[in-house]
C-alpha cells in the first residue's frame, strides 16, 4: 500500500480501514469481530509501526476471540511493533478475562463506560492509559464531567475490574513516533508545528502553516514565484498576532500572481484574520477546520467542513454533524453566524478537492519523519533489509523486541545462499544517540568485550556493524524471558520461584561471570572482563531451559580505562551488591570486584526465589 493512501477491506462483519504514514499503519476495525475477521500474522502490507483502532468495534464473538488472538500472537512480516487505541467496554472485557488476549499488543487507550445520575444518561469516555496511569495504580476512575449538567460521571464498573488488565500489562517504551502521530490525527490539543513544510507534487505545491503566524511571517520566502495550484494548510494555526494580519494578506495576494491558490482547513483563529483583510480575498476558501465535542464519547476534536456547505448550514440555521473519529458517534460543529458575511463575500470552492486533500498524509508523514517528497513505495526492497555484500547474507529486521536506555533491540534473520537461514537479535543504538561518540564507543565496547567470550552461560556476539550511519551489534537471540520478567509473574500469581531453579539460576550465572572474570585469550594474555550490571533484567532463561547472561554494554575489561571517577553504571540496586553489605568496593579488577559481581548474582537468585528485589 502507498505511503499516504487509505483503502477499506470489507467482505467480512468487520469493516478494516488502514491508512499508511510512512512507518505508521494505522488500521481502524468497525464493526463485529467474529470467525469473518480477516487480519491475521502473516496479513500482508502490515509491517512498520501498526496502531490498531478499536473504537468502533461493536461486538466479538467466540470465535472472534480466537480469531483476535491469533492476529495479536506476532507481529507480521515486517512489523516492529504493534499499539492499540481506544479499546471499548467489549474488547477490555477480553483482555481482563482471556489469557493472551492482547498477545504482542501494547494496549494505550480504552473507552470507558461512565454514567450520569442526574441525566440518567450513559456514556463512553476516552482514558489515556499511560496519563492516567497513577490514579488507575490507586484502584480509582479518571474523573470526568457530564456535557449536558456538567455534574460528576461514575464509571459504571468497578475500577479495579475493568482496569485489571491495564495495571498488569508492561507499557515499556512506547515509540516516539507512535505518540506524534496519534497526537498529531486526534488532538484533543492542537501539536506545535514551529516551521512551515512544502510538498511539491505534480502542479501541486502543499504548504503547511506553523502553528503561530507572526509578524516576522517571511511572505518572500512562502509566495514567490509559486505556480501551478498551491494550498496553504492552516490546520495547526492556533494563533495569529495582529502584526501578522497584513503580512498573511500580503503573503495571498503574491501567492495569487502566478498561481491558483486555495486556502484549506482554516480554523477560527485564520478565519478571524481573514475578516480584518483590507482587500477582498484572493484565494479560493476550500475547508474549514472547526471544533467538535463528540456526544457520545467527548471527545474534542477539530473536523473538516467544506466553506460553501457550511455556509449553506448557516443560512439554513442548521448545524452540521460529522463521525467521531474515536468511537463513530455524534459530533455537531459548531454554528458560528459571525462568520456569514466573510464566507458570503470569499470566493469558495464548490466541491471536495480530493489530489489536494489526498496530500495531508503525506504532510503529516513530513512532520513526523522529515522530508517526504520522495515517496517512500517507490523504493525497491525492504527498509529493514540490510545487505551483506562480503558474506552475501541479508539481514532481515523481522520485529522489534524492547527498548532500552542507549539503544533498541530487534528480532532479526540472517538469509544467505543455499536456503541457510539464523535468527539473531540486532542491538541498535537510538537514532537520538546515533553521532554521540560515547553512545557509540558503548555499544563496541560492549562488542569488544562480548566477542572475547565463547560460553554455554554468555550470550555471544558475532558481529557489528553501521546502517545509515547508525551503529547496530549482532548477537544470539535466547528465545525466552529474562529473570525479571519471571519474576513479576511470579509476584502477580503470588508464587515464589521453586528452590531448586533458583539455586540453577544462580549456579549458571555465577559459571558465566566465573569464565568472564578468569578470561584468557589465545595467546595466553589474561583479559578479565568485569559485567558491573548483574541484575534480573540481563539474566535470560531460554525456553531450552539454557541460563545466559546478557548485556555487557558496561563492562569493564583489564587494560581499557572508560569510566570517568565519579561516574556510576548500571543499576542503583547493583551497586549496592557490587560494593557489598559493607560498601566496600574491592581492588584489583579480576579479584574482589569479580567476586562481587559473583555476589551479586547470588543475591538477585537468593530474591528470586522470594520474589522480590534487594533493598539496601
Amino acid at each position: 500500500m502507498r505511503s499516504g493512501t487509505m483503502e477499506t477491506q470489507q467482505g467480512s462483519n468487520a469493516t478494516i480501514s488502514r491508512v499508511h504514514v510512512g512507518a505508521i499503519n494505522h488500521v481502524r476495525i468497525a464493526g463485529v469481530i467474529d470467525e469473518t475477521f480477516p487480519l491475521t500474522s502473516s496479513s500482508p502490507d502490515l509491517g512498520g509501526l501498526i496502531i490498531v483502532d478499536l473504537g468502533r468495534v461493536e461486538r466479538i464473538s467466540s470465535f472472534g476471540v480466537r480469531r483476535w488472538s491469533e492476529f495479536a500472537s506476532k507481529l507480521p512480516p515486517g512489523g516492529i511493533s504493534l499499539y492499540v487505541v481506544n479499546a471499548p467496554p467489549v474488547m477490555v472485557d477480553q483482555f481482563n478475562m482471556v489469557e493472551g488476549f492482547a498477545g504482542m499488543a501494547r494496549v494505550l487507550s480504552v473507552l470507558a463506560p461512565y454514567t450520569c445520575r442526574a441525566c440518567g444518561e450513559d456514556r463512553l469516555r476516552l482514558v489515556d492509559l499511560q496519563a492516567e496511569a497513577a490514579i488507575i495504580a490507586e484502584g480509582r476512575a479518571p474523573e470526568h464531567s457530564c456535557p449536558v449538567c456538567t455534574g460528576k460521571l461514575e464509571l459504571a464498573d468497578q475500577p479495579s475490574e475493568f482496569f485489571d488488565y491495564v495495571k498488569r500489562q508492561q507499557f515499556g517504551t512506547v515509540d516516539p513516533v507512535v505518540m506524534r502521530y496519534l497526537r498529531a490525527t486526534t488532538p484533543s490539543a492542537p501539536f506545535s508545528l514551529t516551521t512551515p513544510l512544502k510538498i511539491v507534487q505534480d502542479d501541486i505545491t502543499y504548504i503547511t502553516l506553523a502553528s503561530q503566524l507572526k509578524g516576522s511571517l517571511n511572505v518572500r520566502r512562502l509566495a514567490s514565484g509559486l505556480e501551478g495550484r498551491v494550498a496553504f494548510d492552516f490546520a495547526h494555526v492556533i494563533q495569529v498576532e495582529p502584526e501578522a494580519v497584513s503580512k498573511l494578506e500580503q503573503m495571498l495576494a503574491t501567492a495569487a500572481q502566478g498561481a491558483k491558490v486555495v486556502l484549506c482547513r482554516v480554523p477560527p483563529p485564520v478565519l478571524n484574520a481573514l475578516a480584518r483583510f483590507t482587500q477582498l480575498l484572493t484565494a479560493q476558501l476550500g475547508t474549514l477546520w472547526l471544533p467538535c465535542e463528540c456526544r457520545n464519547c467527548g471527545h474534542e476534536h477539530h473536523e473538516r467542513a467544506l466553506a460553501s456547505e457550511y455556509l449553506a448550514r448557516l443560512r439554513a440555521k442548521a448545524s452540521p454533524e460529522r463521525e467521531c473519529p474515536i468511537c463513530g458517534g455524534s459530533a455537531r460543529l459548531p454554528s458560528i453566524p459571525q462568520l456569514v458575511p466573510l464566507l458570503s463575500r470569499s470566493p469558495l470552492v464548490k466541491r471536495p478537492l480530493e489530489d489536494i486533500e489526498a496530500l495531508e498524509p503525506r504532510a503529516l508523514s513530513q512532520y513526523l519523519f522529515g522530508s517526504s517528497n520522495v515517496d517512500p513505495s517507490t523504493h525497491k526492497g525492504s527498509g529493514s533489509d540490510i545487505s551483506n555484500s562480503i558474506s552475501a547474507t541479508t539481514l532481515q529486521v523481522i520485529r522489534r523486541l524492547g527498548q532500552g536506555g542507549m539503544a533498541e533491540v530487534f528480532l532479526a534473520k540472517q538469509v544467505g545462499v543455499k536456503g541457510f537461514e539464523k535468527f539473531v537479535v540486532m542491538k541498535k543504538i537510538l537514532p537520538q544517540f546515533a553521532e554521540n561518540a560515547e553512545f557509540v564507543d558503548m555499544l563496541f565496547a560492549e562488542a569488544r568485550a562480548n566477542a572475547r567470550l565463547t560460553h554455554p552461560n554468555v550470550v555471544q556476539t558475532f558481529d557489528v556493524g553501521m546502517n545509515d550511519g547508525v551503529a547496530y551489534l549482532l548477537m544470539e537471540y535466547v528465545r525466552g524471558p529474562n529473570l525479571k520478567k519471571l519474576m513479576n509473574e511470579l509476584r502477580r500469581k503470588g508464587l515464589a520461584l521453586p528452590l531448586e531453579h533458583a539455586l540453577r539460576i544462580v549456579a549458571e550465572t555465577a559459571a558465566g561471570l566465573h569464565y568472564a572474570h578468569s578470561y584468557v585469550d589465545p595467546a595466553g594474555v589474561p583479559h578479565p572482563v568485569v559485567h558491573r550490571d548483574v541484575s534480573p533484567h540481563n539474566i535470560l532463561i531460554s525456553l531450552d531451559g539454557a541460563i545466559k547472561l546478557s548485556d555487557f554494554g558496561i563492562a569493564k575489561v583489564q587494560g581499557e580505562e572508560n569510566t570517568e571517577a565519579g561516574v556510576l553504571k548500571g543499576k542503583i540496586s547493583y551497586h549496592y551488591c557490587v560494593r557489598g553489605p559493607k560498601g566496600e568496593q574491592g581492588g584489583q579488577l579480576g579479584c574482589a570486584r569479580g567476586a562481587a559481581g559473583c555476589w551479586s548474582g547470588g543475591r538477585w537468585g537468593t530474591e528470586a526465589a522470594r520474589w522480590q528485589s534487594p533493598e539496601p
